[in-house]
């Protein structure tokens, strides 16, 4: 139904009430409504709306990852901010999204700097050791050598 009247051209009704429902009802709506907006040309209007929600969302709820996975489906590159903000607040549950995403979109300066930073303020051997591993599966030798090498030469000290 929805994109039938997409099709008719009652795009701003139909654009408000698929804002709505998305923010009353979430799910699936989010996907409804982010492709609809790539279909309408307004994904400029929704990117800051889904990435608000993101950041105030909790970042193991399944809504959160809804909003998320419909945005990055929409727009991959967009979604970027929000990933990094997931990643950030509960990185055993979004960090390997976000390293894979920067890597998708052949953003691998940023892989390694916040890689790197991770790596720099992790006390857990485990998990800076599974970082390690994930930025040198992701990225080339060089890179994670670079980003892993400072912290071997602080440990010698």
């Amino acid at each position: 139904m929805v994109y039938a009247l997409l099709e008719a051209g009652a795009n701003d009704a139909v654009w408000l009430d698929l804002m709505d429902y998305a923010i009353q009802r979430g799910g699936f709506w989010w996907a409804t409504l982010a492709q609809s907006a790539v279909h309408l040309g307004r994904l400029d209007d929704l990117v800051p709306v889904m990435v608000d929600r993101i950041k105030a969302g909790d970042p193991s709820s399944d809504e959160t990852a809804a909003i998320l996975y419909a945005l990055a489906d929409a727009d991959r590159s967009a979604a970027v901010p929000a990933y990094r903000d997931l990643a950030n607040r509960a990185p055993k549950l979004w960090a390997d999204s976000y390293l894979s995403a920067l890597r998708d979109l052949g953003r691998i300066d940023e892989l390694v700097a916040w890689t790197t930073e991770r790596l720099k303020a992790e006390t857990d051997s485990r998990e800076a050791l599974a970082l390690a591993y994930a930025l040198a599966d992701l990225t080339t030798p060089d890179a994670a050598a670079r980003a892993i090498g400072p912290l071997a030469d602080k440990t010698e000290e």
